[in-house]
């Protein structure tokens, strides 16, 4: 789901607006072949007597939305903490862009 938030910019600026591409982490989000499907086990639960309610993520790294850091398939390049923000920002493979998004 795709979600749009308008954002006051500066006066060059006017309003901006931001899209959320995000999927959520459940255990039917899909995966990448070969690669286990999310679990999110119950470890504590306040009706079994626990303290508060938690649960565990057990999931490859390659789950939901992601970034995949050049370092992944070459050896001597940035891993994604080393990647500047604005490489984020723009158009993406939806045909979409930052502001205005793929119908």
């Amino acid at each position: 789901m795709v979600s749009a938030t308008e954002t006051a910019g500066n006066e060059m600026d006017g309003i901006i607006k931001k899209y959320d591409v995000s999927l959520s982490v459940t255990p039917e989000t899909p995966v990448w072949p070969g690669d286990s499907a999310p679990r999110l086990p119950s470890i504590q639960r306040l009706h079994r007597g626990d303290p508060a309610n938690l649960s565990a993520l057990d999931a490859t790294l390659h789950l939901a939305t992601l970034v995949d850091a050049p370092f992944h398939v070459f050896e001597r390049a940035r891993t994604v903490d080393a990647l500047p923000l604005s490489v984020l920002i723009g158009s993406g493979p939806g045909g979409g862009s930052a502001t205005s998004p793929a119908d």
